[in-house]
Order: structure tokens, then C-alpha cells, then sequence
């Protein structure tokens, strides 16, 4: 009988520094004196974790484009996945060139635990925002637009706002698998309703 081996999408190293994150970015960029060995330990600790979100993000890059096919197009922009925690793009009709707007997926550093948040600003501004969370109610559980919830997402840029279509905490026991899947399925269902909606 064979067993499944499930990877987790957390390792111990992405953990650790999400839930320190202000004390670990002091420690690398030398803001605090430590001995020499913790900030070592800190920068390679800090290292593993990066690079194991730039992985992480690139499957689920793979995941919301495959999700995506054949219902708007994803152009994704950024290759500096593993230092900033996320990957974004702009999203486009299928045909044509006309642009719907922003979207993306990211590991914010300021909520914790350490969560996974997909979202989108659509073109249309607060109205737009608005129109694509309402059009996903009762479709999809806790589409929001992160101005009318400002202590949900404490560290969110105020002139940046978006619509959150995926918000997941993460564990040490979160299935990267599972997760993978269930961020697809999602993002199928999001882009559909976004483009009956636009």
C-alpha cells in the first residue's frame, strides 16, 4: 500500500520570520546590534524562507493562469517573487486588448498569522470594486473590498485599494497541494463572475 507524500506550504523558516517578521527585518538590514551568529542565522533563516515563497508563488502563478485560460488573459509583471512576497499582473479580455485591471496573490507580512490573499483592483475605481464584490455574493464566501475593512487588513496601503477574492491562513500543516487546488478553483470561479460583471 502506498501513501500520498502531501508537501506542507509552509515551512518552519517561512513561519518563523511571518510571525516576526519587524524583529528578522531589524536583524538583516543591521537596524539592531546582535552578535554576528544570530544575524547570520537570521539572514540565512530569512534566505530559506524567500526562496521557498518564490517556489510557492510560482505554482500558484501556474495555478491562477491555468484557472484563468480561456476566460481573460493574465500578464503576469514582477520576477522579484521570493523579496517581495508576491506576484501580480494585468488582467486582459481574451480577445483584444482591453484591460480589466490589477490582480494578484501575496503573503502580506503585516497580518498574522501568516495568510495567502488573492486579489484585484479592476478598472472603474470604488464603483468597479463595488460592483464585483456585490456580483460575487452568495457565489463565492468573503469577497470584500479592503476599504470597508480596514481592521481585517491593518497594513494595507489606503490608495491601494482592491477586492480580496482569496484569503487563507496558512499552517505548518497547510497541504501545498490543497492549496494549490483550492486557490484554482477559486480564481476560475472569481474570474468568471469579473468578466460577466465588467
Amino acid at each position: 500500500m502506498s501513501k500520498n507524500l502531501l508537501l506542507p506550504a509552509v515551512s518552519r523558516e517561512l513561519e518563523f520570520i511571518a510571525r516576526n517578521v519587524a524583529a528578522a527585518d531589524a536583524i538583516y538590514n543591521n537596524d539592531i546590534r546582535v552578535p554576528q551568529s544570530i544575524t547570520e542565522l537570521t539572514r540565512a533563516v530569512y534566505d530559506r524562507a524567500d526562496s521557498q515563497v518564490g517556489s510557492l508563488l510560482h505554482m500558484l502563478e501556474e495555478e491562477v493562469s491555468q484557472a484563468a485560460k480561456g476566460i481573460v488573459r493574465i500578464k503576469w509583471t514582477n520576477t522579484n517573487r521570493a523579496e517581495l512576497w508576491r506576484i501580480f499582473g494585468t488582467v486582459h479580455k481574451i480577445l483584444g486588448k482591453k484591460k480589466l485591471g490589477l490582480a494578484g496573490v501575496f503573503f502580506p507580512r503585516y497580518v498574522k498569522p501568516l495568510h495567502l490573499v488573492g486579489w484585484m483592483k479592476p478598472l472603474g475605481g470604488l464603483d468597479g470594486r463595488k460592483r464585483i464584490a456585490r456580483s460575487c455574493a452568495g457565489k463565492i464566501d468573503d469577497v470584500k473590498v479592503v476599504s470597508e475593512h480596514p481592521k481585517q487588513y491593518p497594513g494595507w496601503p489606503r490608495d491601494d485599494d482592491v477586492v480580496i477574492w482569496f484569503d487563507q491562513k496558512l499552517t505548518l500543516s497547510t497541504s501545498r497541494d490543497e492549496l494549490c487546488k483550492e486557490l484554482g478553483l477559486l480564481a476560475k470561479r472569481f474570474f468568471k463572475i469579473v468578466i460577466r460583471t465588467v
